[in-house]
């Protein structure tokens, strides 16, 4: 288990044929849920990571924040008055690069 903040999500599992295959194997109820690309608490986990994460792993939490990570200063904007974030930047231009039908990508 790790902590993190949630970037972007797809509606459906997006990611390669070999990498569903490995990770939800004979599962397609679980391809078709959505998935969130999250930024994980380098407290929690060392290093520059984010993942690919299931909706039916994800659970809120409010005591998240403020996440330590590495990149939050890159792609996000701390906002105190909703204990949380909004999308700085980079994270804004891949989030409107997605909704016009290209790939998540920071």
């Amino acid at each position: 288990h790790y902590r993190g903040v949630i970037l972007g999500h797809d509606p459906w599992c997006t990611y390669p044929a070999a990498w569903r295959a490995r990770w939800l194997p004979n599962r397609p109820e679980a391809e078709a849920q959505a998935f969130y690309h999250c930024l994980v608490d380098e407290r929690d986990r060392p290093g520059r990571q984010s993942r690919y994460v299931a909706e039916e792993n994800i659970l809120p939490s409010d005591l998240i924040f403020p996440v330590k990570a590495a990149l939050v200063d890159d792609l996000l904007i701390e906002c105190k008055e909703l204990g949380g974030y909004l999308p700085g930047r980079k994270l804004e231009d891949a989030l409107n690069r997605q909704r016009a039908g290209q790939e998540f990508v920071i």
